[in-house]
């Protein structure tokens, strides 16, 4: 037989019931209500706010390239952008590089995880970003300010959005004009996110894609399509740089996103100016 010891008293650490156990349990809670309410008050990740600047940033980044489990939250990305999501959380976890990086050589996608189940909880049911998001996804649950709804944003762009350049031919020469693209599985979170836009005075479009990578790899994603968030005017493009990256902290940005935003704004404003006549004959073909 095992020798448990002696009985002894202790005090629960939530409703401050006086209890009779074995040492040799360890018991904190008299039952595993208590544990949970306490561990819930006392949860360390309760500093995730939806009305923080640093909360949203990372909310956007999670809503774009990252998943909710039962009992964690997990982000992918740049191993930067990952030690930034990291102070934020004030935790001490590691960020591993993910396997297909590893095969690649190339050292380019990282990720971050953060164990509770409390947070995981307040994100889905709360907040509105659910597990397998994917194909469900949907606006979450924040302020709708310009200042909230900026720095969520940016989250997303960051996550699953580029800005590339479109040689436009004019009379002399080719421009190397930009252009902002967010995707997503998910085709009402995109429309949702043009509303959001449109409400700040840009414009953009919304295209539908077919999704070639479901053919080839039907395991990895079970969309038909791929959903996109298009901007190419120069105004709003313009406008929609100061909306991400105005008076903004280099801690909630992806800085190889905005290092490539300025340079490829630098190259457009250097070359000819553009004849809008001529580029509106060039359109985005959809397949």
């Amino acid at each position: 037989k095992i020798n448990k010891g002696k009985l002894i008293q202790f005090t629960c650490l939530n409703c401050k019931k006086i209890i009779v156990d074995y040492p040799s349990n360890r018991s904190k809670y008299c039952t595993v209500e208590c544990s949970w309410l306490h561990k819930k008050q006392n949860d360390r990740f309760n500093i995730f706010d939806a009305s923080n600047p640093n909360s949203l940033w990372a909310l956007g980044m999670l809503a774009s390239d990252g998943w909710v489990l039962k009992d964690s939250i997990s982000f992918s990305g740049r191993k930067d952008d990952m030690e930034k999501i990291k102070k934020i959380f004030e935790s001490k976890n590691g960020i591993c590089q993910t396997n297909d990086s590893k095969k690649s050589g190339k050292n380019s996608c990282f990720t971050f995880k953060v164990s509770s189940r409390v947070l995981s909880k307040k994100i889905s049911e709360g907040i509105g970003i659910p597990s397998n998001k994917s194909l469900i996804l949907r606006y979450p649950n924040i302020p709708e300010d310009y200042e909230s709804t900026r720095h969520f944003i940016r989250g997303v762009f960051d996550g699953d959005g580029c800005i590339t350049q479109t040689k436009v031919k004019t009379t002399k020469r080719l421009i190397p004009y930009p252009t902002v693209i967010i995707c997503s599985g998910s085709e009402i979170f995109i429309k949702q996110c043009i509303e959001r836009l449109m409400q700040f005075n840009i414009s953009s479009r919304f295209y539908k894609r077919k999704n070639q990578i479901s053919k080839l790899i039907p395991y990895k994603t079970k969309s038909e399509f791929m959903y996109y968030l298009i901007i190419r005017r120069k105004i709003d493009i313009l406008n929609f740089y100061d909306f991400l990256y105005k008076d903004v902290s280099e801690n909630i940005l992806s800085k190889k996103k905005k290092v490539k935003f300025d340079l490829v704004l630098t190259e457009f404003n250097t070359a000819k100016k553009l004849d809008y006549r001529q580029f509106n004959k060039f359109k985005v073909v959809n397949n």
